[in-house]
This record gives structure tokens, C-alpha cells and sequence, in this order.
């Protein structure tokens, strides 16, 4: 009787606990990073050094979006799995934005030469 009694008190939610302290965090996170670096990269390989923001861009926006989806449906499941794979889909977006100095998507590229 006192099982079900915790059971209806909690909602059936995993523990809330620091997800950071977890190594499936550090684990989802980086395995999104790869996958996502991955895909990036074979996108632009094609094209120019110079003009690489773009394809960047096109890759990067769509994975926050999956990113988001896909850790909201997780969110009840694992919390720690579902904030790497939220950051690890944000973050490439945020290193590129800074990286062009934030006007990325006005600009046609960084020129190396």
C-alpha cells in the first residue's frame, strides 16, 4: 500500500538529481557533438574553404530543432541523457554564430585567403 502511495505522490517522474554529476550526460553529449560535427562536415566538403558558413548554418538549425524534439521526449525517461542531447544540439549553432562574429548568415563566408 505504501508503494503505490509513493508512486501516485512522485507521478511516476525519474529522481531529480544533478545531471551534471552524471556520466550519461557527458556520454550523449558528445556523441550528439560527433554526429552532428559528422554530418557538418559532409555537407561542406564539397564546397569551398572560404564558403563554408552557410552549409554550416543549414545543418546547424535543423539539428536544435531535432535536438529539441528529441530531448523533450526523453525529458521523463532519462534527464541526463535528454540535456546532453539538448546542449550537444545547440552547441554547434552557438560556436559557429560566434565564430563568424554573429553575422554569419549575412555574410557569404570567412575568406582565408
Amino acid at each position: 500500500m505504501e508503494e503505490n502511495n509513493n508512486i501516485n505522490k512522485s507521478g511516476g517522474q525519474p529522481e531529480k538529481g544533478n545531471p551534471f554529476k552524471n556520466w550519461l550526460f557527458y556520454v550523449s553529449y558528445l556523441i550528439t557533438l560527433v554526429v552532428l560535427t559528422a554530418i557538418t562536415l559532409l555537407f561542406t566538403a564539397g564546397t569551398d574553404l572560404s564558403y563554408w558558413v552557410i552549409p554550416a548554418f543549414m545543418v546547424s538549425i535543423p539539428s536544435i530543432i531535432v535536438g529539441i524534439v528529441i530531448g523533450f521526449v526523453m525529458w521523463n525517461k532519462n534527464r541526463s541523457v535528454a540535456l546532453g542531447i539538448l546542449l550537444g544540439s545547440i552547441t554547434p549553432f552557438i560556436i559557429i554564430f560566434v565564430g563568424t562574429g554573429g553575422c554569419g548568415l549575412f555574410n557569404k563566408g570567412i575568406h582565408l585567403g
